[in-house]
């Protein structure tokens, strides 16, 4: 796998917007499972259909991941975002300059110091956390928007990093459920991928 790219990717992506060090898990969180490349979650009650070929890293590989993030950035990210799925395409480990279109989903823990009463206060404090990292990226909207998917609304948002050495484009797009805000991340660098993307996206199903 392209770890180097993939961290660059992770450490551009997860946001950690609350004060607080520690939030604990509720009591019946489910980091969820997949079979037959369907992810399905019991907490959020949600499943979606992922491509048969991508790669699907293991909970361990994903919170592996989260801990060198939080290294990198001396974070305690691990204590309240939790990265249930991480899916990627060509994850190819004889190259490691190619880019690869990849899907994440994220929880993070909210309570009430987090001033987040739904997705778009939740984008807005993603928006002042992204810039405050020092990362170069544009925003193509000047504000957020709305997008049903089945049925469920959430709140979107463009982000575009343009950090010299690898440039990509992201998607984000969250609904607060369960006091988590639900955030489902596409990454990608063309048209073609993106609706690749958008294609998974529409397979999302909540019960």
């Amino acid at each position: 796998m392209k770890l180097k790219h993939l961290l660059f990717i992770s450490l551009a992506t997860f946001i950690f917007v609350s004060c607080n060090k520690k939030a604990s898990q509720s009591a019946n969180f489910d980091y969820g499972k997949v079979e037959n490349s369907v992810y399905s979650n019991s907490f959020f009650k949600f499943d979606i259909q992922l491509p048969e070929e991508w790669e699907i890293l293991t909970q361990e590989q994903n919170q592996n991941l989260m801990q060198e993030e939080s290294k990198e950035k001396n974070l305690q990210a691990e204590e309240k975002s939790i990265n249930l799925l991480t899916a990627l395409k060509n994850a190819d480990e004889t190259n490691e300059d190619e880019f690869f279109t990849n899907l994440s989903v994220i929880a993070e823990k909210l309570d009430t110091s987090d001033r987040v009463e739904n997705g778009t206060d939740y984008l807005m404090h993603t928006r002042k956390a992204l810039d405050d990292t020092g990362i170069k990226r544009e925003y193509p909207d000047k504000a957020t928007s709305l997008e049903k998917i089945n049925g469920v609304e959430f709140a979107t948002m463009r982000v575009n990093t343009t950090e010299p050495g690898l440039n990509f484009m992201q998607k984000f797009y969250t609904a607060i459920i369960n006091d988590y805000a639900l955030t489902f991340i596409t990454t990608y660098n063309n048209d073609a991928q993106q609706v690749e993307l958008n294609n998974i996206l529409k397979t999302l199903k909540f019960k």
